[in-house]
């Protein structure tokens, strides 16, 4: 049992880094408490101690005897200091104390190396009030034991500082956002710090062995890349940093940033990682939803109407949308996509050289120092020319310095305030003109009171009047009118008042020209019960109706072509006029066809039919031919479509004409025929067939020709010199062009007949042909319209002959 220590030692106060008590328990005491016993067995002393001195204070580990005299103790601090202070070797002291009461005392102690224990020093003391021999072998075990009791000191300080490190760590790491971890070679998590449960909920021991990587899981979003990269790291051991995964724990899905470096023993074996962890959750949302403001401020931005642009308070452009870019791209060139050198005043100045300001032409540095000027806190919207458009720009200084720069394109609003001005201008000059017209038109116009007296009239000298209207001016149009016009006026007048319609009325009275002519009225009510009395010389379109009379006395004559009218203005399209010629050739009635659809005539041919939809569309003419079957003849009518228009070149109507062209579609058909026969003949045929126009051309040419001159149809049709081919005569001699046989035929001259002629072919052959050529007319008695050439390849028959003789 451990004796209770000296009041001495219960003074003094442990130095906080060489702890001669570490712990709470006895065992820690163990070492040094044995080490002591060792030396007092060696030596025979008494008592023996282990001291320390640091920051002044002097602590002591004391084993042996125990001492109650506080004068004792008094000496022995001082002893201890004294021995703390020197550098001896070894320090004995006999009648360390004298005193004719007590017995002699004898005090010895030996200093511990210095160096290794920095500033503190220390000494193995050993006393006893006996004396005690330190012969030369006791001296050398005792500074045996002094090195076992450094090296005891140095093992206390280093598990102290290691202590305290870990407490330290352990402290730090409770407060802190990130928590430590180490795994071993295969991935499995060998130790955490505590915190761990404040970031996941899940103790640090429950961590312990479990898969690093099995705990976690790729993140979405943008950092949906990092697993891939975590992945790879720890498969091969290399660095990682700030690699972000998610995290199943009790408190839900949390995110988290990890870090981590591969650690390795002295034989540089591969250990495992060691790195931290941080809950960056929080973090993540808030760049989220800074990500989505961001998203929702780019999109806002493309969506306004007109180009944003932000700058900082340096005047940098931060931020602009698309309209912008648009705008100013083609004079910022390559410096739109440089943040470094893109300003305001730089943006300016460029758009203003690049001729961007009309208005700036001539004085632009004071245009730019202007335009530079406008940025305000409460900035007013000014119009500006952008090139051949109008912009209404603002520039809005923000509370943190920046500069919201707003250009809005007002094209279409300035366009229509310069019309409405235009307009009010071209408005004058139209009442104007109106007071002109007035007096112009053919029509006489008055206003007229309540009771019918003439109150105005916009043409005083209309040549309509029967007097002057400074004469008629006030007085009555009933009374100043002839007897029966005037009754006929009255009438219209009160019947006027009394519904509130528009009147109408025709007569006849003579005008100053002394011929009687015929007059229509028209009375329109106004308001305070005036009247406007519009009247119009109706004698033209009198004789303008005989006119159409006898027109359609004409449309009705029975010599007439068959035709009819359908109304262009309406939806349907109705029919609205058929003569008796139309009729008998339909064989329909007139009142059964008036109103009727025009389009069941021409049903039978579909294609006619849309043909002519699309030409009323058009407003086009167009020409087709159905197929009829009457009294069991089939008989075929052309239909003639013609678009009638009025004096704005508007379709009012359209005329159908129809003719039966049945002869003549048969005539034409039997032609066709005709020609189909023929053409099948010349392809048929052995014999090469050319057909020349007047002009010598090549008009037609069959596949025996080809195959005999060497040629493509398609090189030598519409071709007349140069021919691919030469043509030379029996002596192999090429011949003026106008004595060839189709030239002398298309002359006149006489039909050739079994010719001998030889022809150079474009691959360099000589063929011989007997070739002959006939004139081509319609009849015996009409001109020639071409010249027909046939030939055969005599070749073969020629060399057979002259190989005979």
């Amino acid at each position: 049992m451990n004796p209770p220590r000296s009041p001495l030692a219960e003074a003094m106060q442990p130095d906080p880094q060489l702890n001669l008590r570490p712990g709470e328990s006895e065992d820690a005491y163990d070492p040094i408490l044995a080490l002591l016993d060792l030396t007092r067995q060696v030596t025979g002393a008494a008592s023996c101690a282990l001291c320390v001195l640091g920051a002044e204070v002097l602590e002591v580990q004391t084993r042996g005897a125990a001492e109650s005299d506080p004068a004792w103790d008094t000496l022995l601090e001082r002893l201890h200091r004294r021995a703390l202070a020197g550098y001896e070797t070894l320090v004995v002291r006999r009648d360390a104390f004298t005193d004719p009461q007590r017995s002699p005392r004898t005090y010895a102690a030996i200093p511990l190396p210095v160096a290794p224990l920095d500033s503190h020093r220390a000494c193995l003391a050993l006393w006893s009030a006996e004396d005690f021999d330190l012969h030369e072998a006791a001296e050398r075990t005792l500074r045996g034991l002094a090195g076992m009791a450094h090296s005891l000191l140095q093992g206390r300080r280093s598990a102290e500082r290691l202590r305290l490190q870990e407490a330290r760590v352990r402290t730090a790491s409770m407060a802190a956002s990130d928590w430590l971890w180490e795994t071993d070679a295969q991935g499995r998590v060998t130790w955490l710090t505590d915190n761990i449960i404040r970031h996941t909920g899940v103790p640090a021991p429950v961590e312990l062995g479990r898969d690093k990587l099995g705990l976690y899981q790729a993140s979405a979003g943008k950092h949906a890349d990092d697993w891939a990269q975590l992945c790879d790291a720890f498969h091969n051991r290399r660095a990682f940093a700030n690699l972000v995964a998610d995290r199943q724990t009790p408190q839900g899905l949390i995110t988290v940033s990890i870090s981590g470096l591969p650690t390795h023993d002295s034989l540089n074996r591969f250990k495992g990682f060691r790195g931290s962890s941080r809950d960056i959750t929080q973090q993540v949302r808030s760049q989220t939803r800074m990500d989505r403001t961001q998203d929702l401020m780019s999109l806002a931005l493309e969506s306004f109407p007109g180009a944003v642009m932000i700058t900082d308070a340096n005047g940098r452009v931060l931020l602009h949308n698309t309209r912008w870019r648009e705008v100013v791209g083609p004079a910022l060139g390559e410096l739109i996509d440089d943040p470094e050198r893109l300003t305001w005043e730089e943006v300016v100045r460029r758009l203003t050289y690049a001729g961007y300001y009309p208005d700036a032409t001539g004085h632009e540095e004071e245009f730019i120092t202007w335009r530079l000027s406008l940025a305000s806190e409460e900035p007013e919207a000014r119009e500006l020319r952008v090139r051949d458009r109008w912009s209404l720009t603002s520039d809005k200084i923000l509370p943190d310095g920046s500069v919201l720069h707003l250009f809005i394109d007002i094209t279409e609003r300035k366009s229509y305030e310069l019309a409405l001005a235009d307009s009010e201008t071209q408005l004058r000059l139209s009442q104007s003109r109106l007071n002109v017209v007035l007096q112009a038109i053919p029509d006489l116009l008055f206003v007229l009171d309540p009771d019918g007296r003439f109150l105005e009239c916009p043409t005083p000298g209309h040549p309509m009047l029967v007097r002057p209207f400074l004469e008629l001016q006030g007085a009555s149009i009933v009374e100043t009118s002839p007897g029966l016009v005037g009754r006929q006026i009255d009438a219209a007048l009160r019947a006027l008042h009394a519904t509130g319609h528009p009147q109408r009325l025709e007569y006849e009275l003579t005008t100053r020209d002394g011929q009687l002519r015929t007059f229509e009225a028209r009375l329109e009510p106004m308001p305070h019960e005036h009247v406007l009395f519009l009247t119009r010389d109706l004698t033209e379109l009198r004789a303008l109706k005989r006119d159409v009379a006898l027109m359609e006395g004409v449309l009705e004559a029975e010599s007439s072509l068959p035709l009819m009218l359908v109304d262009a203005q309406l939806p349907e399209r109705p029919i609205i006029y058929a003569n008796p010629a139309f009729e008998r050739l339909t064989g329909t009635d007139r009142r059964d066809t008036v109103g009727s659809d025009w389009r069941h005539f021409v049903e039978a041919n579909p294609a006619g039919l849309l043909e002519l939809e699309q030409a009323m569309e058009a407003g086009a003419g167009a020409a087709v031919i159905v197929a009829v079957e009457r009294d069991g003849a089939s008989l075929l009518h052309e239909w003639q479509l013609s678009p009638v228009r009025d004096e704005h070149k508007q379709v009012t109507h359209f005329i159908f004409v129809v003719r039966d062209v049945t002869e003549r579609t048969r005539e034409a058909e039997m032609l066709r025929v005709s020609e189909e026969i023929y053409r099948s003949l010349a392809l048929a045929i052995s014999d090469g067939l050319v057909v020349a126009s007047l002009d010598g051309r090549i008009a037609a040419i069959n596949p025996a020709a080809c195959r005999i001159l060497g040629v493509r149809h398609d090189d030598v049709i519409g071709q007349r010199d140069p021919l691919p081919f030469t043509l030379m005569d029996s002596q192999q001699r090429t011949v003026p062009r106008q004595r060839l046989p189709v030239h002398r035929v298309l002359k006149g001259e006489a039909a050739v007949v079994e010719e001998t002629w030889a022809v150079k072919r474009p691959d360099g052959q000589i063929r011989w042909l007997s070739l002959s050529c006939h004139p081509l007319r319609l009849a015996p008695d009409q001109p020639l319209f071409s010249a027909v050439a046939t030939f055969r390849d005599i070749t073969e028959t020629r060399q057979a002959a002259q190989a005979l003789k």
